[in-house]
C-alpha cells in the first residue's frame, strides 16, 4: 500500500515548475501532502476518460507579483500513463513530467536531460476524487462538498479543503484554488480534447541523457 497523493499537486508541481535550479526540483512525492494510506498502488482507471488533452493557465499573485503561466497535460490508458508540459513566459516548452506507466521522469528540454523521480503511482497529476477523502476530514469540518460548477461544457464537483478549492470531472482535477501567507495560486482548464494521443509523448527522447 502507498499513500495517495490526492491534494494540491498542481500547486506544488507548478511552483517546482518555477525554479531555475534541477537541484531544487521534488517529486511528487516531497511535495504532495498525503492524507491517505488505504488504497492499492495497482489501478487500471485513474480518470473515467480513456484519453485526451487539457489546457490549463495558471496565475499566482503575491504583494509583488503576479505570475501566468500555461501547461498542458496528455493522458492516455485511463491516465496509468500522463504528461504534463510546462511553458516559460515566451511560450516556449520548458519542461515535462510525465509518467511511462511505471517510470516518472522530469525532462528538462534545453539540457535534453531526464532525471527519474520514481515508481509512477497515479501519474502526473492529481486524481479529483471526493470519496478518496478521510471521513475524518469530511467529518471535522475540514473537506466539505460545494455545488456543482460549469467548466468547459463539463458538469463539476467542487469540493474544500482547509480553505482551498478543488473542482473535477470524471476524475480529472480541472480547476486548484489555493490561497495561503499572502500568495494565492489558480490552476484553471481553458480547452479541453477528448482524442487519441501520440504513444511518443509518454517516452523519453532517445537524445536526452537519463540521470
Amino acid at each position: 500500500m502507498k499513500s495517495t497523493a490526492i491534494l494540491l499537486m498542481a500547486t506544488a508541481l507548478f511552483i517546482a515548475s518555477c525554479s531555475s535550479t534541477t537541484s531544487e526540483k521534488k517529486s511528487n512525492e516531497e511535495v504532495v501532502e498525503s492524507y491517505t494510506d488505504d488504497l492499492d498502488a495497482t489501478f487500471n482507471k485513474k480518470y473515467g476518460v480513456k484519453n485526451g488533452t487539457i489546457q490549463f493557465e495558471s496565475q499566482m499573485k503575491g504583494a509583488n507579483f503576479d505570475l501566468v503561466g500555461k501547461s498542458i497535460v496528455y493522458f492516455d490508458d485511463y491516465g496509468i500513463k500522463e504528461r504534463k508540459d510546462t511553458y516559460d513566459e515566451d511560450g516556449m516548452l520548458k519542461e515535462s513530467f510525465l509518467s511511462d506507466g511505471k517510470t516518472l521522469y522530469l525532462l528538462i528540454h534545453k539540457n535534453k536531460a531526464a532525471y527519474k523521480r520514481g515508481n509512477t503511482y497515479r501519474g502526473t497529476e492529481m486524481k479529483f476524487d471526493w470519496d478518496e477523502i478521510p471521513s475524518d476530514k469530511k467529518s471535522s469540518g475540514e473537506a466539505i462538498k460545494g455545488p456543482n460548477e460549469n467548466i468547459l461544457g463539463k458538469d463539476c464537483e467542487v469540493y474544500f479543503f482547509k480553505g482551498s478549492k478543488f473542482a473535477g470531472w470524471k476524475n480529472i482535477c480541472l480547476l486548484t484554488e489555493v490561497e495561503g501567507s499572502g500568495v494565492s495560486n489558480k490552476v484553471v482548464a481553458i480547452k479541453i480534447q477528448e482524442e487519441p494521443v501520440s504513444a511518443e509523448l509518454f517516452s523519453v527522447p532517445s537524445d536526452y541523457t537519463v540521470q
